[in-house]
Order: structure tokens, then C-alpha cells, then sequence
């Protein structure tokens, strides 16, 4: 994808799907909601209202992006390389399945790969503005098939743009993620105590489900849940993005502290959205930042990427003490946050305290961290 058509793709068309949207929910009930909200809300179950157009694009969009990686492409690994085999007969006929239903939807729309109601993976096409989401599924990958999304690049060949996709694009890793949050759940104990989300359309205001019952959370609680999680999950960074802080925290609180899923990486991205949208300076941007990290502990306690990321909010405001213990307790129990400790102002907040401290055990730590790979800087979401 050139950096001509990102530009236009995301700066003028994503861009005006979000302006059109706030101009027609201007002044109506519909503006108190979240953008998922009020695409289920105005997908009227199959009559879709003047707005589901726009608010389901924005959340079309957003996804699009984040299923794509400078890196990506390549073949999936893990569960859902696993499901991709079990489901539907390897990657290879996922490929052709794939391609297929961006080659052959008639017009505009989207090729989605999603977990159906039964838990299985199943490859999808959908017109305009429809996605998984509005039929109960949870998608993990979506490809545009819009042609703003590749004529500029490559006039009307879509299978070009479709192949150039699958080979180069698509962040697996993200779909994995995506994919383990969608099925995992209902194996995790209490990431949702009901047994199921009452029956009808989805909740419209969060995460409402039964009495839960002897059997534990059926795959449709579990799914459903997920499929908000996600879309709540999407709507927040965009919120966000746009730098409309008051609702992307509306959003973020509605999400962090449902009990369906639970799952901890919001609570990261809410904390970071603390920090920036209070002015350098002043000290309740950290204060703020610090309270959500707070919040989410008390839910999750002990979560690996709570600890880092309050570990390294504590460094940047030169609490370092602070700072090497919550990053050491960060990596002690997720290995794979071990390579923050390489990072060279980690590196040197722990030599500092080391020192103060006079302690031998953090002086081998930082001898061996020095010389066991490259420097990095901390990099927001």
C-alpha cells in the first residue's frame, strides 16, 4: 500500500465516515452512545438506519487498520494456525477462500475471516458498510475491498491488491491475539460469569448477562462478549485518536471494568491516554495515568503489562526505585517482557539504583542486561 493511497484512505475517507457520522448524531440520543452502539443500534436488524452506514465504516476501518503490520504477511502460528487447519483445511485453503471473497464481492464491501456462533472459523464477504458483527460473529481479520482501498495503486486489478494483502500485509500476530480473546475465554475461569447474554439484539449499554448457571459461560455469552469487547476496544482508540477524551473514557471505563472478558491491554492504552491528553507540566497527567494502572491491578492483579507499564511511568517521572521494582516484578512473571530490561534508560535507572542501594544482585543484573542485546526507548501505542 503506497503512501498515496494510505493518505487519502485514512485522511480523507476514513476521516469523512467519522465527520458525516457526528453531523447526523449532532443533537439526538444516538450522540450519548458509543460508536459500537450506535451501529447495532441502527442496523435494525437488517433495515439500517442512516447512520449505520457511517458508524459501521469508522469501525470497519479502524479494524482494517490494526489487522495490518509494516512487517506482516507470512503464514499465521499458534491457536490459530491450529484452527485455520481444523476449520478450514489449511492455510492454503484459506488463501483461496480469502481471495475469493474479495475477488467476487460485486461492488464495495469486505472480506472478513471470523469465529461463528459454533466457535469455528469461517471466511465471509459482506456488502458496503455490513460486517460480522451486526450477525453475532466475531471477525479477527478484515481486508477492504473498497475501491478507494487500491485503485490509485493499481487501477482495477483487485486480485493484485488482494494477493499483495495476504503476502505482506496482514498482522497475524494481531489476529492471533484476536482470535485467542474470542475463543479462550470461556476457558479461563471467570472472565465471564454468566451463563449467557440474554436472547434478542446485542446490548446496547455494555455488558448486561443472566444469572450464571451450574454449567458455567456458554460459547454465545462468551463470543458475544468478545465481539464488544473488541468492537468497545476499537471505538476507544479511535475516540482517542480524534482527541475526543471525555467519551474515549466513557468507553474505556465501560469496557475495563466489565467482568466479559476480562482481559488487561485497554487498561494500558487508557492509562497512556491519561498521560497525553493532559498537558506537559502538570502533574495530574501523571496522577491520572497512575489511577487507571491502580484500578486495573485491583481487577487483575499481578497482570504483566500493568506492571510494565507502571514501571516505566515511574521512570519517565524519575521515581526509579519505584520504577526497577515494578519492571523487575514485570518480567519475573512474563518472561516475555524480559527484553524491556535491555532497553538503555532501564539499563541505567537500575545501574543508579543499584549504586544507591549497593546491592551486588543488581549489579550482575545490569552487567549481564548491558551486554545482552540492543537499547530501545519506550513507545506509546
Amino acid at each position: 500500500m503506497s503512501k498515496t493511497t494510505f493518505e487519502f484512505h485514512y485522511g480523507k475517507h476514513h476521516a469523512a465516515y467519522l465527520n458525516n457520522l457526528n453531523g447526523q448524531i449532532a443533537g439526538k440520543d444516538l450522540e450519548k452512545l458509543s460508536i459500537e452502539e450506535v451501529m447495532l443500534k441502527t442496523w435494525n436488524g437488517g433495515s439500517p438506519g442512516p447512520e449505520f452506514n457511517n458508524a459501521a465504516q469508522v469501525v470497519n476501518h479502524t479494524f482494517f487498520w490494526e489487522s495490518m503490520s509494516p512487517n506482516g504477511g507470512g503464514k499465521p502460528s499458534g491457536k490459530v494456525a491450529e484452527a485455520i487447519e481444523r476449520d478450514l483445511g489449511g492455510y492454503d485453503k484459506f488463501v483461496e477462500a480469502f481471495k475469493a471473497a474479495g475477488a467476487t464481492q460485486f461492488g464495495s464491501g469486505w472480506a472478513w475471516l471470523s469465529v461463528n456462533k459454533q466457535g469455528k472459523l469461517e471466511v465471509t464477504k459482506t456488502p458496503n458498510a455490513e460486517n460480522p458483527w451486526v450477525h453475532g460473529n466475531t471477525p479477527i481479520l478484515t481486508m477492504d475491498v473498497w475501491e478507494h482501498a487500491y485503485y490509485l495503486d493499481v487501477q482495477n486489478r483487485r486480485p493484485d491488491f488482494i494477493s499483495n494483502f495476504i503476502e505482506n500485509l496482514i498482522d497475524w500476530q494481531r489476529v492471533e491475539q484476536r482470535y485467542l480473546a474470542a475463543t479462550n475465554a470461556a476457558s479461563s475461569g471467570g472472565a465471564c460469569k454468566a451463563a449467557r447474554l440474554s436472547s434478542g439484539p446485542p446490548c446496547l449499554h455494555g455488558f448486561v448477562c443472566c444469572k450464571a448457571s451450574a454449567q458455567g459461560p456458554s460459547s454465545a455469552c462468551v463470543q458475544q462478549c468478545s465481539t464488544r469487547a473488541l468492537v468497545l476496544y476499537s471505538a476507544a482508540l479511535e475516540y482517542a485518536r480524534s482527541e475526543r477524551y471525555d467519551v474515549a473514557r466513557r468507553v474505556f471505563r465501560k469496557l475495563c471494568t466489565s467482568e466479559c472478558p476480562s482481559f488487561v491491554k485497554p487498561w494500558v492504552s487508557w492509562a497512556q491516554m491519561e498521560k497525553r491528553c493532559i498537558p506537559c507540566g502538570d502533574e495530574r497527567r501523571w496522577a491520572a495515568s497512575r489511577s487507571v494502572l491502580q484500578q486495573g491491578l485491583e481487577r487483575n492483579r499481578d497482570a504483566p503489562p500493568l506492571l510494565q507499564a507502571w514501571g516505566l511511568l515511574e521512570m519517565q517521572r524519575g521515581n526509579l526505585l519505584g520504577a526497577v521494582m515494578l519492571l523487575d516484578r514485570s518480567a519475573a512473571l512474563e518472561p516475555r517482557n524480559r527484553p524491556v530490561l535491555r532497553w538503555k534508560p532501564v539499563v541505567e535507572a537500575r545501574k543508579t539504583v543499584g549504586e544507591r542501594r549497593g546491592c551486588g544482585r543488581l549489579q550482575r543484573d545490569i552487567r549481564a542486561a548491558a551486554s545482552g542485546g540492543d537499547s530501545c526507548t519506550e513507545s506509546d501505542e
